[in-house]
């Protein structure tokens, strides 16, 4: 009779712990089941908020290219990049004076070459100007 209550048991213990394990096998599909589920869910936020911020930046690169360009501020940038590359405008250097009166002939030999640049930087102003002008007058009224 021992052996029988002892077999009996065995074949419990082991009954249970079968269905145990197919209940448990079931609450893992179920929870693998609710991941899949949640990572498919954020997989396509991401995807919807990408191709919002390309569609956003395709609007931007859009009326970027469709903005006419300035005549005027192309050519007065030129010029403003063609003076900033000349090399042979050396900056004077500052004279010491040593009394209370500055020596009008320490003046620095790049002063023919800086009056030759302030003079083409006005011309380019005068230029600028009447296209200006030009611009405002055919302007509608």
């Amino acid at each position: 009779m021992t052996y029988v209550k002892a077999a009996l048991y065995v074949i419990a213990f082991a009954i249970g712990f079968y269905f145990g394990g197919l209940r448990s096998k079931t609450a893992l599909e179920t929870v693998e089941t609710a991941q899949s589920e949640n990572t498919a869910k954020a997989v396509l936020a991401q995807k919807a908020a990408l191709d919002a911020e390309e569609a956003r930046l395709n609007g931007v690169i859009a009326k970027y290219e469709a903005t006419p360009i300035d005549p005027i501020a192309v050519g007065l940038a030129g010029r403003v990049l063609q003076y900033a590359r000349v090399a042979d405008c050396p900056v004077p250097k500052a004279a010491s004076i040593t009394s209370g009166t500055g020596d009008t002939a320490a003046q620095s030999s790049g002063d023919a070459s800086l009056i030759r640049l302030s003079q083409a930087v006005l011309d380019a102003c005068a230029q600028d100007a009447a296209q200006l002008t030009a611009l405002q007058q055919a302007w509608p009224q």
